[in-house]
C-alpha cells in the first residue's frame, strides 16, 4: 500500500493566528502550515478566511488532536463528524495520534 502526500518535502510550522499578517506580510520559504482542526469546526468568519488566504500561498496540514485512534476509548463519532468540515474546507488531509491511555 502507497501512501501518497500533497505536502512538499520540506520545513513547515505550526500555524499561530497571532502572527496571519506578518506571514502575509512577509512570506517565507516554507512548505507548508500545520493547523489544529479542532480550532476551525465552527462555520465561516475570520479564523477561516484566514485559512483561506493561508492555502492560496501555502500547503496546509490538517492535525486533529481531539480524536484519540488508538485509545482504549470508544471512537467519538461526533467529533468525527465535525472534523470532516475543516478537513473538507480546506481539501487537506488529516492525520491521527493517540492521546489518551486508559489504565485499569
Amino acid at each position: 500500500m502507497s501512501i501518497v502526500s500533497n505536502l512538499p518535502a520540506c520545513t513547515g510550522v505550526g500555524f499561530k493566528p497571532v502572527h496571519f499578517r506578518d506571514i502575509l506580510a512577509a512570506p517565507q520559504p516554507l512548505g507548508f502550515f500545520e493547523v489544529h482542526a479542532e480550532n476551525y469546526m465552527g462555520a465561516g468568519g475570520p479564523p477561516h478566511a484566514q485559512l483561506g488566504a493561508l492555502r492560496e500561498r501555502y500547503a496546509l496540514s490538517v492535525h486533529g488532536v481531539g480524536l484519540s485512534i488508538g485509545s482504549m476509548e470508544p471512537l467519538n463519532r461526533d467529533h468525527l463528524m465535525r472534523l470532516k468540515l475543516p478537513v473538507r474546507t480546506l481539501r487537506a488531509g488529516e492525520f491521527l495520534g493517540a492521546s489518551r491511555l486508559v489504565v485499569a
